[in-house]
């Protein structure tokens, strides 16, 4: 397991003691993937981050953290450096695979990592946006950055000795595809002029849908229902929303949810956002990536090919093997760029918008 796997090991410990006492390795999926592919046992610095069980300021297995959850550390595998070769493709695994055998296998570490190596390196203050079924956000953190407010996540880029912040927003994809079922949208191209013909503001419409703003502290506490504000019908002349007014919030909810958690990764790291990077499925909604320079008030650099997890890893891989001098050389070949600005006028618009959602959203955090 890689999510709170001390927790997940305790759980086996009191209640099935004797699949516990068979354990003998610690893996992620990651891990075990190469365990099958090379028979070798390893992870990288991004998988360990995950465990619970790693230090992301010394780069080790972490003593304390074993023994207080009496954990065997022969139990957890090597750690190598992500982006690296880690073994050679096994003659079982070639043969059910339908590949050469030998061939050399590269440990290109967290998908949301691999993805973000796609936008070149993560500078300190830059932000990451990973805009796919879920949304996790991370910024370039410093050696001992802490969070005592425990609202966010701590984890490890790929690129060596960097620390991030994460802050998750959850299944923003999600929505799209829900709304366009429920409203019987034949298509994202459609929903996108649908939410064309709305105004900036969608009209007064304003959406919580979940809680999208990171918050570790209170994951088991918050009311998970969504909430949908409407412009009031009792006004003289007041017409009410329309479905464009709707797909419209859907847009502005997914953006704002985006700056909001930049802001709470920016707070903890005590520094102003810089570049924001986005990468995932979600880029190929031109309106939101129109939308999000505005909203964020920054810089947006959007990696062009949407696959943007395996492309990190193509990108990772064709470095360890000689093909470019570095991931960052690769990255500038494979994965071309656009970069949006903000416009001034634009962005005063959103920061109304931005300011009457966030007062909105915070009403129903104590809901």
């Amino acid at each position: 397991p890689q999510l709170f796997t001390p927790m997940r090991l305790e759980w086996f410990r009191e209640n099935d003691p004797e699949t516990f006492s068979r354990v003998s390795k610690i893996l992620t999926i990651h891990d075990w993937l190469v365990l099958l592919l090379t028979g070798e046992l390893a992870t990288d610095p991004t998988m360990a981050a995950g465990t619970m069980l790693f230090d992301l300021d010394s780069g080790a297995w972490c003593r304390r953290a074993l023994e207080i959850f009496q954990l065997d550390p022969g139990a957890l595998p090597d750690v190598v450096p992500t982006g690296s070769v880690v073994g050679a493709l096994s003659r079982e695994a070639a043969q059910a695979l339908g590949l050469p055998e030998g061939l050399p296998v590269v440990a290109c570490g967290g998908d949301s990592q691999a993805s973000l190596v796609t936008t070149g390196r993560l500078e300190p203050g830059d932000a990451g946006v990973v805009a796919g079924y879920t949304v996790p956000t991370f910024m370039h953190a410093g050696r001992g950055v802490v969070d005592e407010s425990r609202r966010v996540w701590f984890t490890l880029h790929a690129e060596p000795g960097v620390k991030l912040v994460e802050c998750n927003a959850g299944p923003l994809g999600k929505l799209f595809e829900w709304f366009l079922k429920a409203f019987k949208v034949p298509s994202y191209e459609e929903l996108e002029k649908l939410a064309a013909l709305s105004p900036i503001g969608s009209r007064g419409v304003r959406m919580r849908l979940y809680p999208s703003v990171m918050d570790a502290g209170r994951l088991g506490e918050r009311d998970v229902r969504g909430f949908v504000e409407l412009p009031p019908l009792v006004l003289p002349g007041a017409e009410g929303a329309e479905l464009s007014d709707l797909a419209r919030g859907l847009f502005e909810f997914v953006a704002m949810s985006i700056r909001a958690n930049v802001e709470v990764a920016a707070r903890v790291c005590g520094r102003k956002p810089g570049a924001v990077k986005l990468v995932g499925g979600l880029t190929r909604l031109k309106l939101l990536k129109e939308m999000l320079p505005h909203v964020l008030r920054s810089p947006l650099v959007v990696a062009k090919r949407h696959y943007s997890g395996s492309l990190g890893c193509a990108v990772m891989a064709a470095a360890a093997l000689g093909y470019y001098r570095d991931w960052w050389e690769a990255a500038a070949a494979m994965s071309p760029l656009e970069h949006l600005s903000p416009d001034s006028a634009l962005a005063a618009e959103y920061q109304s918008v931005y300011t009457s959602w966030e007062g909105f959203y915070t009403r129903f955090e104590v809901v």
